[in-house]
């Protein structure tokens, strides 16, 4: 399950993923997504995932495609969840590698200051 959250206006994209995310729930983000960067040229995105598992290759492969695909229209991007989840540090270190994107990695008890870093 996923949700779009309030902070959600203009260039700010935020989402919340519960458990794994379904490829019909990852086609309605993208679409949010690329809606955004047609709008606004680039966005600031926020996904906050508390207890994320990913369970079908498949669907890290399109995860990934997608990241790649629309990397140079993503400003900033804040990785919120688990302190133990050694699946941000992996993506924080492609995303890195691959552009320009400011990304920045928050646990949850810091999800408030992850808002304000990706509204500012």
């Amino acid at each position: 399950m996923i949700k779009e959250l309030p902070i959600s206006e203009k260039e700010i994209v935020a989402f919340e993923a519960q458990e794994t995310l379904t490829e019909e729930e990852f086609q309605q983000v993208a679409e949010t997504v690329k809606s955004r960067i047609n709008k606004y040229e680039t966005v600031r995105l926020m996904i906050v995932l508390p207890h994320f598992v990913f369970r079908k290759v498949t669907t890290i492969e399109s995860r990934i495609s997608f990241l790649k695909d629309h990397l140079g229209y993503i400003e900033k991007l804040a990785l919120v969840g688990d302190e133990d989840q050694k699946l941000f540090d992996a993506v924080s270190k492609i995303v890195d590698m691959a552009s320009d994107t400011d990304i920045r990695r928050f646990t949850l008890s810091e999800q408030e200051k992850a808002k304000e870093w990706i509204a500012g």
